[in-house]
C-alpha cells in the first residue's frame, strides 16, 4: 500500500464531541495542480479494487459506506466515482428517498436494515438514517406519518432515537457488517451554485427540486442538528467523518482514502488451501490448459 496522500484522522468525529459544522471547513485542497488529482485517484481505485477482491473471496465481512450531506453536496458524484473504479457487481448501492407510506408504517430503521450489503460486498448509501435525527427534527410533523404527534418530539425522544441508531449499528457490526458514515460538508454558497446549475442546464434539471430552496432557509438548524448527531453517534467502532466537499476531486480522494482505510482494517485475507486442495486446483488448470491448446490447434488446421 502506498502512503496516503491525506491524513483522514483530521476528518474523523471525536466520540462525545459536538462538531460545529458552521465553522468546520468546507474546502481542503490536497494538490496545487489540477493534473495531480487523476493519478492519485487512480491509485486509490486500484487499491480499493484489490481490497474488494479479497473481501469477495473471504466473504466473512462487509463494509458499508453511508454518505450524507446537504442537497447537492455531491453524494451521487462520490458514490459514482468510487464505484467506477471497482467491480460494480460486488457492490450494494441504495439511494434513500422520502419514505413511502409502507415504510412509514414500520420502524424507522427497517428500510435501512433491508439495504445492508451482503458479506463480501461493499455497500454504498446515498443518504442515510442520519436524516431521522436531522431533517425530521427540523420538520417534526413528518413524525405524524408514523402515528407520532409532533408535540411528543421532546429532547428525550431524539435521545432515544439516537440510542436506537447506535444499538442497530452495533447489531450490524455483530453480524460483521462495518458501517462508516461520511458527511459531505459544503458551504451554502457552493450549494447555491450547484442548485443554480441544475436549474440552468437541461441535462441536470431532473435533479432540481424547488423544495431545496426552502430547505436552504433552515441551514443553521441543519448544521446544529447534524453536528450534534454526528458527535453523539460517533464511537471507536462506529466511525463518522466530516469531509470538506466544496471541491469534488478533494472529496473523492478523501472518501476513497477513508474507504481503503476501513477495508484494510477489516483484517480480511484470501482463503488458504491445503496442499491437497492446491494440487487439485493445479491439476484442474493443467487439464483445462491442455484442452484449450487442443481446441485451438484443431481450429487452426
Amino acid at each position: 500500500m502506498a502512503k496516503a496522500v491525506v491524513d483522514i484522522s483530521q476528518f474523523r468525529v471525536e466520540p462525545g464531541s459536538t462538531p460545529d459544522l458552521g465553522s468546520f471547513p468546507t474546502s481542503h485542497r490536497l494538490f496545487k495542480r489540477a493534473e495531480s488529482y487523476e493519478p492519485a485517484l487512480a491509485k486509490l481505485s486500484e487499491d480499493m479494487s484489490d481490497h474488494q477482491s479479497v473481501l469477495a473471496s473471504d466473504r466473512s465481512k462487509a463494509l458499508l459506506l453511508a454518505f450524507q450531506g446537504m442537497d447537492a453536496a455531491g453524494k451521487d458524484h462520490v458514490c459514482r466515482t468510487l464505484i467506477k473504479g471497482i467491480d460494480p457487481l460486488l457492490v450494494a448501492y441504495r439511494t434513500f428517498k422520502r419514505p413511502t407510506e409502507a415504510e412509514y408504517a414500520e420502524p424507522f430503521m427497517a428500510r435501512h436494515e433491508r439495504a445492508l450489503p451482503k458479506l463480501g460486498e461493499i455497500g454504498f448509501w446515498n443518504r442515510t438514517h442520519l436524516e431521522e435525527v436531522g431533517t425530521v427534527r427540523i420538520h417534526p410533523t413528518l413524525l405524524e406519518h408514523r402515528g407520532i404527534k409532533a408535540a411528543e418530539a421532546k429532547p428525550s425522544f431524539w435521545e432515544k432515537r439516537i440510542q436506537e441508531i447506535i444499538e442497530t449499528e452495533e447489531q450490524w457490526r455483530s453480524r460483521n457488517i462495518q458501517p462508516v458514515m461520511i458527511f459531505l460538508h459544503i458551504s451554502p454558497e457552493e450549494q447555491a451554485d450547484r442548485i443554480a446549475e441544475r436549474a440552468e442546464k437541461i441535462s441536470k434539471r431532473r435533479k432540481f427540486d424547488k423544495n431545496d430552496l426552502i430547505e436552504r432557509g433552515h441551514w443553521e438548524e441543519y448544521m446544529k442538528y447534524y453536528g450534534e448527531a454526528l458527535g453523539q453517534l460517533a464511537s471507536a467502532d462506529l466511525p463518522r467523518y466530516i469531509v470538506p466537499a466544496d471541491n469534488k476531486p478533494d472529496a473523492d480522494i478523501i472518501s476513497a482514502t477513508i474507504a481503503n482505510h476501513h477495508l484494510e482494517s477489516l483484517g480480511i485475507q484470501f482463503p488458504t488451501f491445503t496442499l491437497a486442495e492446491e494440487t487439485e486446483f493445479r491439476d484442474f488448470a493443467r487439464e483445462l490448459r491442455s484442452q484449450g491448446k487442443k481446441g485451438k490447434g484443431k481450429r487452426g488446421q
